[in-house]
């Protein structure tokens, strides 16, 4: 059947969607179906009713299986069938008989028959000409079949209808009224930071971009407003513009204002290395990172510029022009980076959330510093630790394929799967689908070959296991480039995300979005791109090249069980609370000799023993099971920890909750306040909304969150104090998630450790209102992975 467009002749607003789908095919009208609902929530979300707007498709009627692609001549969906350009014909003959003053694109099929663009998230949000009907206003957004299937993308899809309708009393284009000086001479852009340190008012915005290798300076680019940008070429190509006498009047220039002026960024952790390490230029008033804002205002959707313009800004797109006009691209960045964080500070006002976003800038130092100056790696201990693994790998290789009878590359996927389920006949194991109706597709992974040799004891796949093991950790951990100073460098990532990569030799935003609890990430640093990358995730025994110089030491400082003890405080777990509070302060010694130790206080509740009496065996239990519940793990992730049967898990799951009934309690709580608001608060007062469809997902990620980012917050409170109080006499190599880690002198252990424990101890009170301090454990030793307790 034909669904015909349909709404008010008089309409500002016309929505245009893909194709009819089932049940509008059934009766005739757009947008009933699922989509329609959708579209009806999204709609009333952003303050618009559906009857005000006029509501169409591209295709008038419903392609076979719902596939678009039906109605093109080729794969690319490029060249319309002689049916879908008659549809084509008839849209715009809509669109200049209806005249809206603006059309909202929902979805890529859409953007590209109004616009000719491709790349719905890359445009959407931004309002764009319309190619068929030229003069005409477009802003493309995503479908909201796309927002059913990805319910994050519902958030951006209600702020781009909120613009739409800012756009729909007029049919002209907003005004770009900006001044982009993107061709400045070297006097004229003198003229304009002088302009800037003696009568300019107010904040500015900086930009750089870097050039490879080794990240120097190419552009700069600076605005004074939204309105108001320059920007200058130092390098082009490989050959500095400038003579070097100039070059070095226009840093100092710059280092004069950056002395003189407060200073907004985005991702400024970046910007602001790049300029200590290359002109020794320290940014002194770095007061407001957009990207952070961006965090701490919307924390599971993207925070790069273009994905930030896109919400706040009514500016056209501009991250595309990068190759083509970098000098006018920079100078875009510099003013658009002032106009979000115009819109930001007003959206932290409305939010309430300037005390965590001043808490997250205070990071914004401790982490440039600890990406700058890298982590030593002893060169000898490093090989001699190469030398073992690689006898112990050509041992395993030589093993197996006595044991197999054939030579297997146990890093090709393809390999693998066929060793497993062809050659040997196991099982076939799957990947985790999101949903039902997803394609189940084979996996040879590390969970794969853990659960196959739970199940058939098959000592082969422990080999293989130990192999793949091995293998990475000399190619990602040992065999990696050093600096000339023999560090490895690392990118702190405050808001958990790495928003920047390289592509064809560009450094660019990353678009994908992250979920951040307001703990640190950590990733490979394009400033210095030396070592594995994420010094977080390094095995243990790798840990041992990184070593202290002699007469000093490597200090760990680590919050104690942290995790468990806030889950123990907000659930109300009256034994576990006792236990922490008669362990305050006591040496290891002491604690362990009265088996203080939650995990062994856990075991002997589930399995009715004195604590005295519990085994090792039965303590890893607990620890397991302590873990697995408080984030609501499934017994499937239980049994491949403790290598147990899946009944077997699910049994001792059902003990723990009888022993703690307390914490199924504390996750109904959780539901009944995500079903009121979608919103929780930690302990620090960080606001998370979850954007998430609701299942077991959202809730597994909504229960780890008030510990997980409590912890988070409380260490970097401590590394904030412990940098700017005591970072003259502490280096600080690293953080890890829960622990702070020093190189010190050796006779100055016992100092240090009281300083640093003076500065942890930090009280917190429990959702209902109960202080409570997270003890701190030290340890030491020689290198990173020969730490002794305290």
């Amino acid at each position: 059947m034909k669904v015909k467009t349909v709404g008010p002749v008089g309409a500002k607003i016309f929505l245009v969607g893909e194709a009819p789908g089932e049940e509008e095919d059934k009766y005739g009208k757009p947008f009933i179906g699922t989509a329609g609902h959708k579209l009806d929530v999204l709609l009333a979300e952003a303050g618009i009713s559906r009857h005000e707007c006029l509501i169409g498709n591209v295709a008038k009627e419903r392609p076979p299986g719902n596939k678009i692609d039906f109605f093109y001549e080729d794969k690319r969906r490029t060249n319309p069938k002689p049916i879908l350009q008659s549809w084509i014909n008839e849209l715009k003959e809509e669109i200049l008989m209806y005249n809206p003053n603006i059309i909202v694109a929902l979805g890529d099929t859409a953007m590209y028959t109004l616009c000719g663009l491709r790349g719905i998230s890359r445009y959407r949000g931004y309002i764009t000409d319309c190619a068929l009907v030229p003069g005409k206003k477009v802003l493309p957004t995503y479908h909201p079949q796309k927002t059913n299937y990805e319910w994050r993308l519902g958030f951006d899809a209600v702020m781009d209808l909120r613009k739409a309708v800012a756009n729909s009393n007029t049919p002209d284009f907003p005004k770009d009224t900006r001044k982009l000086h993107s061709g400045c001479s070297f006097n004229e852009f003198m003229s304009y930071l002088d302009w800037l340190i003696r009568e300019h008012e107010g904040p500015i915005a900086l930009d750089v971009e870097t050039t490879d290798p080794g990240c120097h300076i190419d552009i700069i680019g600076i605005a004074a407003s939204p309105k108001l940008a320059a920007s200058f070429q130092i390098i082009n190509g490989k050959r500095p513009v400038l003579s070097p006498e100039k070059e070095i009047l226009l840093w100092r220039k710059l280092a004069e204002v950056l002395a003189y002026k407060e200073c907004i960024m985005q991702n400024g952790v970046f910007d602001m290395s790049v300029l200590w390490l290359h002109t020794n230029i320290f940014v002194e008033k770095f007061v407001f990172d957009t990207l952070i804002a961006g965090h701490v205002c919307w924390p599971e959707r993207p925070r790069s510029l273009a994905y930030l313009g896109s919400i706040c800004l009514n500016v056209p797109a501009w991250k595309h022009t990068a190759e083509e006009m970098p000098l006018l691209y920079n100078a875009s960045d510099a003013a658009n980076t002032y106009g979000i964080y115009e819109y930001m500070v007003k959206e932290l006002d409305k939010q309430k959330l300037w005390n965590t976003f001043n808490f997250e800038m205070a990071q914004v130092y401790p982490a440039a510093m600890l990406q700058l100056q890298g982590v030593e790696v002893n060169t000898q201990v490093r090989d001699e630790l190469k030398k073992t693994v690689a006898e112990r790998l050509e041992y395993l290789d030589t093993t197996i394929e006595e044991m197999i009878g054939k030579k297997v590359n146990f890093n090709s996927p393809k390999q693998l799967q066929s060793l497993l389920y062809i050659d040997m006949r196991l099982p076939v194991q799957y990947k985790r689908r999101k949903s039902a109706s997803e394609e189940r597709k084979a996996t040879a992974d590390a969970t794969a070959l853990q659960t196959l040799s739970r199940k058939t004891d098959n000592p082969v796949l422990d080999l293989i296991l130990e192999y793949k093991k091995l293998y990475k950790l000399t190619s990602s951990f040992l065999d990696m480039e050093l600096s000339p100073r023999n560090r490895v460098h690392t990118s702190y990532n405050i808001t958990g995300a790495t928003m920047l990569r390289k592509k064809k030799g560009l450094i660019i935003d990353d678009e994908e979005a992250y979920k951040s609890f307001g703990r640190w990430s950590s990733s490979s640093s394009i400033i210095l791109p030396y070592g594995s990358g994420n010094l977080q995730n390094i095995p243990k025994i790798a840990r041992k090249i990184y070593t202290a110089p002699p007469g000093y030491l490597y200090l760990q400082a680590d919050y104690m069980q942290a995790e468990a003890v806030v889950v123990a405080y907000e659930i109300g777990d009256e034994p576990a609370k006792l236990l922490f509070r008669t362990a305050f302060g006591l040496p290891r010694e002491e604690r362990l000799a009265r088996h203080l130790d939650i995990h062994r206080l856990t075991a002997a509740l589930m399995f009715q023993k004195q604590i005295s009496e519990v085994t090792e065996e039965e303590r890893n239990i607990g620890k397991r099971l302590r873990h697995a519940t408080n984030y609501s793990a499934g017994p499937t992730v239980l049994a491949n920890s403790i290598n147990c049967t899946t009944k077997k898990a699910k049994e001792l799951f059902a003990k723990y909750h009888q022993a703690c009934p307390m914490l199924r309690l504390w996750h109904a709580r959780i539901q009944d306040q995500l079903r009121r608001t979608r919103i929780l608060t930690n302990l620090f007062g960080r606001n998370h909304r979850f954007l998430e469809r609701w299942g077991d997902e959202l809730f597994r990620s909504a229960y780890s969150f008030i510990p997980q980012s409590t912890v988070g917050d409380l260490l970097n409170k401590a590394l904030i104090k412990l940098y700017y109080e005591y970072g003259k006499h502490l280096t600080i190599p690293l953080q890890l998630h829960d622990a702070v880690y020093f190189i010190i002198k050796e006779t100055e252990l016992e100092t240090r450790i009281k300083e640093i424990r003076d500065v942890m101890l930090i009280p917190m009170h429990s959702s209902t209102g109960e202080e409570f301090i997270i003890d701190v454990d030290f340890s030491a030793g020689p290198s990173w992975g020969e730490l002794e307790d305290l």
